[in-house]
């Protein structure tokens, strides 16, 4: 009993300093309150009144508290309202704890903790854990710490910054009492950043104090002295409730560094505050300061007297009595969970037991089915053995039809290719067609050039031979110029069909996306020399070099580019001159990293009925002999399948449409 009765002695200052201060601060009118609590018309609001009355003068007048705290109470249990109950019971006991009466603290406490476990109220059952580890730190320190961590687990998980504020201030206490000093400064400096960042109405200063007393027991006076300062500043310039507090610890810190007269002014300073505030906690941890204070100043007369003080104090603030309820209190508490977790057990085997014997039952039931499906499958085996025979020769129709089908089917994939590769020669043709003339140009202009300069030679004049000499190699440069340009797309064109193997290689696929728009346009043009359009461009220039087989891609985007002038040349040839056909490609890097396109023309549209069907094998919207329906559907495959990417179709009949491919990295 005595061991308790020393842990009991440090309760005070654990719990009260801990419990957090109701916030009052904010402006009511109290006439108007009351007045409802008394003569509203229905018992919900009077219970609104009532509780908004028992808040506000928590932390004003505990008596006054109480009071409006039983009114909601029995307004509360009249209506049947269990909830508003259990919060007024929780403010009781708040003010009973402020004022030394643990015992009915607790009793009050193990009462609402069973009502919010019922309405599973996260925000309260931690509140109340809250309370339970101060009252388990009693002579429980290890399940004191288990319930500060319990609310401390709750109010993160749902974002409870108050109940997470004082259980981390607490756990703070718990490890610098047992000499794991990184713990106890890493909660404290939590608690003191979660009332910085969330601007809660708690006392900043006393989480300061509790900052500053781990530095302390860390022996970095300099640091302690520090946070001590900004709290006790803090605290003077907004009249904090804990002002008390702050000041007694700094006049320790004073006497600890032999300044006992600078400690002696604040030790003053809370004895006048006492005179007319009277507080037997606050009062304790004083008058051991000021006989500490003496001691130091050499007036052992006067240090006796304070210390004798602080007995009387201390023994009218404790006593065996309260530790011993508490203690019983305690216990009962965890026979009630003890029973809860039996009752769950015996549940559970109950449970445990009737679904062994569903088991059973279905065990029975399953066995006898079985039994009529086997008399059953015996007279349905004769049957399969008959129709055996029928599927087997089905079988091989159907083989013989497959083949068949693959073969048709390589063939008018081979007669796309064939189509992709006719066009993709005309447009080839028509780029180095290009260059050709103009080598062909500067050619023959250079020789009629060369005639003039011998004219000019045989007549002695050297300057005019020197200009037409200068004209000749301009000429010169331009066909040389130009005669690169057909050998790049040449080179460019063997490059793309170089590799036959299928293989992935590091691409530039906006070079591959130009290229063939280019010869896709020029391709049509080849066939049709009255067709025009105009061509957008918006390369990406931050796009990485992605692993494609270039071949597959290239006639991904020969057939989208083919597709799109298609549709914007069949559009021309209704829509009158106002119509400006145009296709567009544009390269972008997808939110997942790699390679996007978007190639979109101002055609004829898809009609929503068909958008689903365009991917299918040998679907066309051409006229017969002029598609395969084969080209999107390769496509697809070669996108999707073969690069693990994506091609979707947007459309608006008449209006546009535009194709998305999207290859990852």
């Amino acid at each position: 009993m005595k061991r308790y009765l020393r842990r009991f002695r440090t309760l005070l200052s654990l719990i009260l300093p801990c419990l957090p201060l109701a916030v009052s601060a904010q402006i009511i009118n109290t006439d108007s309150l009351k007045h409802a609590g008394k003569y509203a018309q229905n018992s919900e609001m009077r219970i609104r009144a009532l509780t908004k009355l028992a808040d506000y003068y928590d932390g004003i007048n505990a008596d006054t508290c109480i009071y409006y705290a039983k009114l909601t109470i029995a307004e509360a249990i009249k209506a049947h309202d269990i909830r508003s109950e259990a919060y007024a019971t929780g403010d009781m006991a708040e003010v009973f704890m402020n004022q030394g009466n643990y015992v009915l603290a607790a009793n009050l406490d193990f009462k609402i903790l069973k009502i919010f476990e019922q309405l599973n109220d996260s925000s309260k059952i931690a509140n109340t854990y809250l309370g339970m580890g101060h009252l388990y730190s009693l002579n429980d320190t290890r399940t004191s710490y288990r319930y500060f961590t319990s609310c401390r687990i709750i109010s993160e998980k749902i974002k409870d910054y108050f109940n997470w504020y004082w259980a981390s201030a607490n756990l703070s206490k718990y490890f610098r009492k047992n000499n794991q000093l990184d713990s106890a400064l890493f909660y404290a400096t939590q608690a003191v950043d979660i009332q910085q960042q969330r601007h809660l109405a708690v006392s900043r200063p006393f989480g300061l104090l509790y900052l500053a007393t781990v530095y302390t027991k860390m022996n970095r006076p300099e640091l302690t002295v520090k946070v001590i300062r900004e709290a006790l500043q803090l605290a003077i310039a907004t009249k904090d409730p804990y002002l008390n507090q702050v000041q007694i610890f700094y006049a320790e810190q004073l006497v600890d560094a032999h300044r006992p007269d600078s400690a002696l002014i604040y030790a003053a300073k809370v004895q006048n505050h006492l005179t007319a505030n009277p507080d037997l906690s606050t009062a304790n941890h004083l008058y051991k300061v000021l006989a500490d204070i003496y001691r130091e100043k050499k007036q052992y007369k006067q240090a006796f007297e304070y210390q004798s003080m602080g007995i009387k104090t201390n023994d009218s603030l404790y006593n065996i009595s309260q530790v011993q309820q508490i203690s019983n209190l305690m216990f009962n508490e965890k026979q009630r969970q003890t029973d809860i977790k039996n009752a769950t057990i015996a549940y559970q085997d109950r449970i445990r037991f009737y679904a062994a014997i569903g088991v059973l039952i279905v065990a029975v039931i399953i066995a006898f089915i079985l039994l009529i499906s086997y008399k059953k499958q015996q007279k349905a085996n004769k049957l399969l053995k008959e129709q055996k025979k029928v599927i087997e020769q089905q079988r091989d129709q159907t083989n013989n039809a497959l083949s068949e089908l693959k073969t048709t089917q390589t063939q008018l994939i081979q007669s796309e290719k064939m189509a992709s590769l006719g066009e993709l020669t005309a447009g080839i043709a028509h780029e180095i067609q290009n260059p050709l003339n103009f080598v062909n140009n500067f050619s023959e202009v250079n020789t009629e050039l060369i005639d003039e300069m011998q004219e000019e030679i045989d007549k002695g004049d050297y300057n005019e031979v020197k200009a037409i000499a200068n004209d000749i190699k301009e000429n010169q440069q331009k066909i040389n110029q130009h005669g690169k340009r057909a050998d790049a797309i040449v080179k460019g064109m063997l490059e793309h069909s170089r590799n036959n193997s299928g293989q992935k290689e590091p691409t530039d696929l906006n070079v591959i996306a130009e290229e063939f728009m280019r010869l896709s346009y020029h391709g049509l043009r080849a066939k049709d020399k009255s067709f025009n359009a105009e061509l957008i461009t918006h390369f990406d220039p931050g796009l990485p070099k992605i692993e494609v087989v270039q071949q597959d891609i290239g006639r991904v985007m020969l057939n989208l580019f083919n597709n799109a002038f298609y549709t914007v040349n069949q559009k021309a040839k209704t829509a009158g001159s106002n119509y400006k056909p145009t296709v567009e490609i544009k390269t972008f890097a997808p939110p997942s990293g790699g390679w996007g396109a978007k190639v979109r023309d101002n055609g004829i549209g898809i009609p929503d009925a068909i958008k689903v069907k365009i991917m299918q094998p040998f679907f066309t919207t051409k006229p017969t002999g002029e598609g395969t329906g084969l080209g999107l559907s390769l496509s697809y495959d070669i996108v999707v399948k073969g690069h693990g990417g994506k091609l979707e179709v947007e459309s608006e009949e008449g209006k546009y449409t535009e194709f998305k491919i999207s290859i990852p990295i």
